[in-house]
């Protein structure tokens, strides 16, 4: 795919949706809505044809929203042949791959193959349906496909491949089909970007016909729901995480909420949180994120802010702590005084405490269940350090002392120390040796108490 190339203006963060682009404001008039009837559709029409690709994509993002909106712009898109346009929303739109895929389906154009192959792996369990509904009407063609890219097939192509050698369908010729996307293809955009953020040169325009900050956008949407989700792609997440432009920063904190807890690039999103200069809106978004990543970073870094009544995210924290913490959160946040609290900080506080009130101290099979999770706590509020760091670890160890009585859980926390493997991504920074050496000496001391 050619994808033409145009700067986004982070400057214009605050009109804009987390994941939509500033720069689809940079030309054209102000669209009117779609659902009016004819005549505004018209008008509708013009101001798209009058922006660029990504002026397109960031006016359709913010105008096209109803479905029945998406099915008429889809069949105009397809009579105009804007078959990439409709490639890319089928890409980045969730639960409407049957409106754009169907589209490229029914006109048979070249890339329809490669689109429905790459969305077997959607983690919308209704895009990943339709596709595979799309390519098992042909069967013929579809294996043929299959045949002549063998090398190059996903595991989910792969399986669909042995289906259909069984099914034994007549073959059709798909010679003039495009090839199978791959990370490199839709994510161009993404992987540029980490580049520059790391060579430092994330603010220079990109040279002709290299990726624009739009198509970095589009990769990012588009790698939310998709399972094609490498070590290199997550590496790639966590650079632009960081990234000057506030709109592309804003997509990552978005798409992290809908990755899985370990893929969440944690270390990133807390340099933002920290980042006095970032936008309060980015780093509110941040926060929100680290809160989906693992427990126990998100959890000890929100403590912190708990300590700080006056930090701009002292109220985000405190929602975050009511909603996950438990009797340590209670501790801290009992600390605060009213003379410290202003009359918008006590009723959240107050809040917060009930909520974790309400949930009541763990059992003991919960406490056995949730041990490794308590654990990675323990270990991670020691290596957090600073004033959190002696608190934490009294508070913690004396909760795991009082529950040793139970010789199931000194039996489980010997399981734990024996059998425990960092996670493959640890995302916080640290040596997965070093963190697991404390882990396991934390455990040893809780054993010999």
């Amino acid at each position: 795919m050619k994808l033409p190339a145009l700067l986004l203006a982070a400057a214009l963060l605050a009109s804009c949706s987390p994941d939509e682009p500033a720069g689809g404001q940079q030309a054209g008039p102000a669209a009117p809505t779609q659902t009016s009837g004819t005549r505004e559709l018209s008008q509708a029409q013009q101001d798209f044809l009058d922006l660029d690709f990504d002026g397109r994509w960031g006016w359709y993002r913010r105008e096209v929203r109803e479905q029945d909106d998406e099915v008429r712009w889809a069949e105009w898109l397809h009579e105009r042949g804007e078959f990439e346009f409709l490639e890319w929303l089928a890409l980045c739109r969730p639960e409407r791959w049957s409106v754009y895929g169907g589209v490229l389906v029914r006109a048979d154009d070249p890339r329809w193959l490669q689109l429905a192959a790459w969305t077997l792996d959607s983690t919308v369990v209704v895009d990943a349906q339709s596709a595979r509904a799309a390519l098992l009407t042909r069967p013929g063609l579809t294996l043929d496909w299959l045949e002549q890219h063998h090398g190059e097939l996903s595991e989910s192509e792969a399986l669909l491949r042995e289906e259909l050698v069984a099914q034994a369908p007549e073959r059709e010729d798909a010679t003039g089909y495009s090839a199978p996307l791959g990370e490199g293809t839709v994510y161009l955009g993404l992987l540029r970007e980490a580049r520059l953020v790391r060579e430092g040169t994330a603010t220079a325009a990109p040279a002709p016909e290299q990726p624009s900050r739009g198509d970095a956008l589009r990769s990012i949407l588009a790698l939310r729901s998709s399972k094609r989700r490498s070590a290199q792609l997550l590496d790639a997440l966590a650079d632009v995480a960081r990234h000057p432009d506030a709109t592309l920063a804003m997509a990552v904190a978005a798409c992290a909420l809908q990755l899985e807890p370990m893929e969440v690039p944690t270390q990133a999103l807390l340099s933002v949180m920290r980042d006095d200069e970032r936008p309060m809106a980015l780093r509110e978004a941040a926060l929100e994120a680290v809160a989906h990543g693992p427990r126990y970073a998100a959890y000890v870094e929100f403590l912190k802010f708990a300590f700080s009544p006056r930090h701009p995210l002292w109220p985000a924290a405190v929602r975050q702590l009511g909603r996950m913490g438990d009797w340590l959160a209670a501790s801290y946040l009992g600390e605060l005084t009213d003379a410290e609290l202003d009359e918008t900080q006590r009723p959240l506080r107050d809040a917060a405490l009930a909520s974790i009130a309400a949930r009541g101290k763990l059992d003991e099979q919960q406490f056995l269940e949730q041990l490794t999770d308590y654990m990675e706590l323990l270990t991670y509020a020691d290596l957090a350090g600073g004033l959190i760091r002696d608190k934490a670890i009294r508070e913690l160890a004396g909760e795991l002392r009082e529950r040793l009585f139970n010789y199931d859980l000194k039996y489980k926390l010997k399981e734990v120390m024996v059998q425990y493997q960092a996670p493959e991504r640890l995302a916080i920074g640290l040596d997965a040796d070093l963190w697991t050496a404390r882990l396991r000496e934390h455990c040893t001391d809780a054993i010999s108490y």
